[in-house]
Parts: C-alpha cells; sequence; structure tokens
C-alpha cells in the first residue's frame, strides 16, 4: 500500500448562496475527440483564505452522510458510523445538495455499491456541486469516530479494483480514472484523501488521460488535504489532466511517484488554469516532458519560493 504525504487537516466552510448544478458518480462523459487549439495554460499559486458558497435549496434538510468499510450495522443507512454506508459510492447517490460525508479510514475502489461489484475500469467517483466529502476519520469501534487524522486514519480512493497492484505492476485492470471532477463548480470539495491506483491505459482519448483525477468541460472542484500516489496515464496526465477551460483548486495537495509515459508525470493541464496553494510535487516521472507538470507554457509561479516544492524528473 503507498503511504500518504501528512499534511495537518485544513477544512474549507461554505457560506451564503449560489446556483449550483450537479454530476453524476460512476461512468465518466466523453470527451470530444477533437484536438482544442493551444491556449496559454497558467497556473497560479496563491496565498489566501478561501470561503465557498454553496446553495441554500435542496430537496431535504442539509444532513451528514457516513461512510465505513468496517461499520458493524446492522443497517447501512449511512446516518451514524456504525450505521454508515459501507460504500462511498452509495453515499454519492445518496447525497443531495449542501450534504457532507465523512469517510472512515481503508480503502474504497469506485466499481462496488451495496448491490453491485462490477470490476468496471470506466468507474470513478464522481465529484458533486454543492457537496464536501472528507476523510480521514476514525469511524465506528473508535472510542472517539468523528476523531479526524488524515496520517492515523487514512482514506484511500484506490483505481486497483481487485486489490492485487504491487507498485506499477499488476495495474493493467485499474480505473481510467479514479476520480472525475467534470461538470463541476468550486461548492464541489474533496478534502483529506489519497487517491492512487488509476491507471489511463485506455484505447479512446478521454481513457488515456487523468488517471487520479480527470477533468473536463469547465470543472472547477476544490481539493484539500489530498495526495496523489502511484497513479499513471499513456498520454497525459498520471496524477491529474485538466482541459476545456477547467479552474480547480488545489491546497495542501501532494503529487508523489506518478507516472506518464508521454506529458506530465503528476498533473497536465490543456486550455484550463488551476489554483494550486502549498503544493508538492516529488517523485513523479515522464517520458518525454513535463514530470511534475506538463504543458510547454506555463507562466512562473507567482507565489513564495517554499509556496511549491518541485522534486520530479524525466526519464
Amino acid at each position: 500500500m503507498f503511504t500518504s504525504f501528512a499534511f495537518d487537516a485544513l477544512n474549507v466552510t461554505a457560506r451564503g448562496a449560489c446556483v449550483a448544478g450537479t454530476t453524476t458518480p460512476g461512468r465518466i462523459g466523453k470527451e470530444d475527440g477533437q484536438i482544442a487549439r493551444l491556449s496559454k495554460t497558467t497556473i497560479t499559486l496563491l496565498a489566501t483564505s478561501l470561503i465557498v458558497c454553496s446553495s441554500a435549496g435542496s430537496a431535504r434538510a442539509q444532513s451528514t452522510l457516513y461512510v465505513d468499510g468496517d461499520a458493524s450495522g446492522p443497517s447501512h443507512d449511512g446516518t451514524s458510523w456504525c450505521t454508515a454506508f459501507l460504500y462511498l459510492q452509495d453515499a454519492l447517490s445518496a447525497a443531495v445538495e449542501g450534504d457532507e460525508i465523512r469517510v472512515a479510514d481503508g480503502v474504497y475502489t469506485p466499481d462496488r455499491g451495496a448491490d453491485y461489484f462490477t470490476r468496471d475500469r470506466e468507474a470513478a467517483f464522481g465529484l458533486l456541486t454543492g457537496m464536501a466529502v472528507r476523510g480521514g476519520y476514525a469511524g465506528c469501534g473508535a472510542a472517539e469516530p468523528d476523531h479526524r487524522d488524515l496520517a492515523a486514519h487514512e482514506s484511500i480512493l484506490s483505481g486497483d479494483l481487485r486489490g492485487d497492484d504491487e507498485g506499477f505492476l499488476n495495474n493493467y485492470d485499474n480505473s481510467y480514472h479514479v476520480l472525475n471532477g467534470s461538470d463541476t463548480e468550486e461548492t464541489a470539495i474533496l478534502d483529506g484523501f489519497t487517491i492512487s491506483g488509476g491507471n489511463a491505459n485506455g484505447g479512446p482519448i478521454e481513457e488515456h488521460k487523468g488517471g487520479g483525477l480527470y477533468i473536463i468541460h469547465a470543472g472547477d472542484p476544490t481539493l484539500i488535504n489530498c495526495t496523489f500516489v502511484g497513479n499513471s496515464a499513456n498520454y497525459h496526465g498520471g496524477g491529474m489532466y485538466s482541459y476545456d477551460g477547467s479552474r480547480p483548486l488545489l491546497i495542501n495537495c501532494a503529487f508523489i511517484g506518478n507516472y506518464c509515459d508521454y506529458d506530465g508525470g503528476g498533473m497536465y493541464n490543456w486550455t484550463s488554469r488551476p489554483t494550486l496553494v502549498n503544493c508538492m510535487f516529488t517523485g513523479n516521472v515522464a517520458d518525454e516532458d513535463g514530470a511534475g507538470v506538463g504543458r510547454p507554457m506555463l507562466r512562473a509561479p507567482e507565489a513564495s519560493p517554499d509556496a511549491l516544492v518541485w522534486r520530479s524528473r524525466r526519464m
């Protein structure tokens, strides 16, 4: 199992109101096969506080849902730690805008729910506008189940559908993308997870980019305290791929030991503008260019030297 890079937990508070759309967890959307005209892509590094607004309206009262693969039950309706959903996909399906999902330590794959176990490589966890998903909780059976420690209670989102990976060995049957952040707004929050084992080596254009996280269609998700480790792609973005006007925000995130056959071992951005705050790239590898971050036209980082750490290499 890969070990996550430890960060102190940082919570983002949702306040105010805004109009928000939704996405559906599960299979990702299909990207047009045409290559977009190159426009200048930038990575902007900001040291600032973040206030995120969420929509006030929902079909039912906003609530907290719980996910714990070791919940004792006997029921699993997500209303408490010991009656938690066993699978994250079930919580994503049950949640409505404004809900928060809390996830206990353990390994969660996107191909599983209470009523299915598909090993479908196209399965991905879909981030949802107006919803925060937070990992690192002690969960059912702990003296303090709400205790949150990202290192002690590691919550792992894994593309290793059969649980047989040894580094990059045996990953031929892994999910093409662990996460899909397409068609989202900034209120789609993922906080406190390790993302590993995505392997974007498929035939169609959208299936050989973004092993850990795939973002198109102006996706603007917010990722906090997340570690991308041991993801791979044939073409672009072993750890993360963003495209098509997307503007993701990443705070306190690390890209460690991701790999790409071509460009962007850690991250690849095309006609998109991610914002990175206090992020680290180390040990990422690309056979061609951009071991840490790939894209020929990148503006120099606009932050203090310690805001971003680069230790990645080209083969």
